[in-house]
């Protein structure tokens, strides 16, 4: 990051942040080569940083307490995170600027950089743990001190937990759903897309059984809805089972089977965007509890 106003800044300084122009000459004119305007993944008009010109006059002091830009371009996988090395494009590079992206040591991110955050595609969260999230932008050791972070999700842009399972038939509990996305703390979010926790199973229903005299009538609960997600939680067995959910909504629970004097219970929906799944509802005669809808889990999580 280049220096704050009250102290001379000098051309080379603003060449050693932001690198060299293909017109490169060490006075005020050689800075029209900064005016930049640039399209990256989904980020349009990108200025060389917030501040500087992209056209008409431009002077040394539009210069002060600006930072280098990084857009990290991000297309979509499961469990992803965020890959400076591999995806980070400089800002300028493509109007002719050179200028290699910096290391992420100390020495090569002197006092901090800008970085966007380039959602485009779809993260999922297919992982065996609740705990797991659909993306993550790394720890923040991974990210040097003074790291100005937005995080932009474009409109095609989906990041989405896995969705809970629904309860079987005869008082299953619903499945939890896991988590959306884990970011740096301060950074800025600006979310055109769809950030979604996995929804929660809905229960199963009880079985319920009449036994009058001989006469024994059986009833089957019904199965709970699986959760919203990416992948989104399967139906419960049950009478027919519960249906799977989808990526922003949960399925439907099932009704319990009505066999005269016993009367399964009902399944509960799956929890939609992030929500808790229903608990399993109804029944007469029943055997067992009803199943318990599953939790959701979290939609963003700072660190």
């Amino acid at each position: 990051m280049l220096q704050s106003a009250g102290t001379k800044l000098t051309f080379r300084q603003i060449r050693n942040e932001f690198g060299v122009t293909p017109a490169d000459g060490e006075t005020a004119g050689g800075l029209g080569g900064y005016r930049i305007s640039e399209n990256i993944g989904s980020l349009n008009n990108l200025p060389l940083d917030n501040g500087i010109p992209q056209s008409g006059t431009i002077r040394f002091s539009h210069f002060y307490s600006k930072k280098l830009n990084i857009v990290v371009k991000c297309t979509g996988g499961n469990l992803g995170k965020a890959n400076y090395e591999a995806h980070g494009q400089v800002v300028g590079t493509a109007s002719g600027i050179s200028k290699s992206r910096p290391s992420r040591s100390s020495g090569g991110w002197q006092g901090g950089k800008k970085i966007f955050i380039n959602i485009t595609g779809t993260y999922s969260s297919n992982g065996a743990s609740r705990n797991d999230w659909a993306f993550k932008t790394r720890s923040t050791d991974y990210w040097p001190g003074g790291t100005d972070m937005t995080i932009d999700v474009s409109s095609s842009g989906n990041i989405v937990g896995r969705g809970g399972e629904g309860g079987h038939a005869s008082g299953g509990d619903g499945g939890n759903g896991s988590n959306g996305l884990r970011y740096m703390n301060g950074a800025q979010l600006n979310n055109g897309g769809y950030i979604s926790a996995g929804g929660g199973g809905g229960g199963g229903g009880s079985r319920a059984e009449q036994n009058d005299w001989g006469d024994r009538n059986d009833a089957e609960g019904g199965g709970g809805g699986g959760g919203n997600g990416l992948p989104a939680g399967r139906g419960g067995r049950g009478n027919g089972g519960g249906s799977a959910g989808s990526m922003k909504n949960g399925g439907q629970g099932r009704s319990g089977e009505d066999d005269a004097e016993a009367e399964g219970g009902n399944g509960g929906n799956g929890g939609s965007n992030g929500a808790n799944g229903q608990d399993a509802n109804g029944g007469r005669n029943k055997k067992e509890r009803n199943g318990r809808g599953g939790e959701g889990g979290k939609t963003t999580e700072t660190y």
